[in-house]
């Protein structure tokens, strides 16, 4: 599957999803209701990531923003925010552009720094 979806820390706190390769608006949706999964097996706020290890920017995204507004882990309740990592290009431009419409994503550069900004907001 090219977005896996996995609890980074032991503690459930950090759910991280990973982008590898070429990604559908359709892994999105997938991915987005298997993140929701994940934050129903716990009862504390969650800090999830969404690491981009490609520049890889489906057709037909900035379209399906309004769908993609409305995944189901963007409005769960054990959501307490949202990082990307390594988004650069067209793929930063767009977290950007989602961002100012819909939700705020910060952005990193490194894991260490998602990592950082995750326990100093969930302290």
């Amino acid at each position: 599957m090219p977005i896996e979806v996995y609890w980074y820390d032991d503690k459930h706190r950090l759910l991280m999803t990973d982008y590898q390769g070429e990604w559908t608006i359709e892994d999105l949706f997938s991915m987005g209701k298997q993140a929701a999964e994940h934050l129903d097996q716990v009862d504390h706020p969650v800090i999830l990531f969404q690491h981009v290890h490609s520049m890889h920017v489906p057709r037909g995204l900035l379209g399906n923003f309004p769908q993609l507004s409305q995944l189901p882990h963007l409005s769960h309740p054990n959501a307490e925010g949202y990082i990307i990592i390594g988004a650069s290009g067209l793929v930063a431009r767009m977290v950007q552009i989602f961002t100012q419409v819909y939700q705020r994503f910060d952005v990193v550069d490194t894991i260490e720094e998602a990592v950082d900004l995750a326990y100093a907001r969930l302290a």
